[in-house]
């Protein structure tokens, strides 16, 4: 039941200012409560910010499963709506038709177990979101392919090899007299005179060969000019990590945790309303 929820450590973002809004939060709550009954307390909103949903998901690593659960204790049937809700979002991370369902667990639980607080809330949706949040790394992950700057790193090595076997070429035709307008024909066997054309193609990026034959000693010359050009850009494109490929993974994740956040949010002040109407 518990290692249904584990997240795969190298898969998740670093979590950071652990608990920091949270604790504030909290922190404000205590204070309230500590007023003397002839002052005004205002009426807190259930509404959680933008910036507050987002730590939701990024402390998802921190979330202790055997508290949340202790605290919580749901029955079996309620685990397995849980799970299946992660599912839910693993399909898509911004759906929200499950609301209802979710309103009434916790309106069960919280009959069950009345000690169960506001504050109890963010545990138990960073443990929903523990699941799809690791699924959908995964995912990505899987359907990334190779990191595009590790692509044009194997792209160098294919030109740098390809260059070595036009120079060898060349060094073959050794003073063979040229045309000044149309070069040497290449008196070579044709085996000899193939080469490879190397470049990035394909979603995900690989890097695909095709060959070409040369002919003449000015499609010799060209084809060593545009490889050497065509090598200098690749070091660049690995230097940027591969450009807007790398971009779109980036984006894709960035997307991913958005939702998730957004759907957090929801899940947060329904639950936190909950809460507030069974209190009285």
């Amino acid at each position: 039941m518990i290692h249904s929820f584990r997240l795969a450590s190298c898969l998740v973002l670093a979590a950071v200012l652990a608990g920091s809004l949270i604790a504030a939060a909290q922190e404000k709550g205590s204070t309230a409560k500590r007023l003397a009954p002839n002052q005004k307390q205002a009426v807190p909103k259930p509404d959680l910010s933008v910036d507050e949903a987002r730590m939701i998901v990024k402390e998802i690593p921190s979330v202790d499963i055997r508290a949340t659960l202790g605290v919580w204790k749901l029955a079996e049937p309620e685990l397995a709506q849980l799970r299946q809700w992660s599912g839910l979002l693993v399909e898509s991370p911004a759906r929200t038709d499950f609301l209802p369902k979710w309103n009434e667990l916790i309106r069960q639980a919280t009959s069950r177990t009345p000690q169960i607080k506001e504050s109890n809330v963010t545990s138990l949706i960073r443990m929903v979101m523990l699941a799809a949040y690791e699924e959908a790394q995964k995912n990505l992950t899987a359907t990334a392919g190779p990191a595009p700057a590790d692509v044009y790193k194997e792209l160098q090595e294919q030109i740098r090899s390809n260059l070595a076997e036009a120079r060898q070429l060349q060094a073959l035709m050794g003073s063979e007299r040229r045309d000044p307008l149309s070069g040497s024909r290449l008196s070579l066997p044709a085996h000899q005179r193939t080469l490879r054309k190397c470049d990035v193609a394909g979603q995900p990026k690989k890097v695909e060969c095709r060959e070409v034959l040369v002919s003449a000693s000015y499609e010799l010359e060209d084809y060593i000019s545009v490889s050497e050009t065509q090598l200098q850009k690749a070091e660049e494109e690995a230097k940027r990590g591969g450009g807007s490929g790398s971009e779109r993974g980036q984006e894709k994740r960035r997307q991913m945790l958005y939702a998730l956040s957004d759907v957090a949010k929801v899940m947060h002040d329904s639950a936190v309303e909950v809460i507030r109407k069974m209190g009285g």
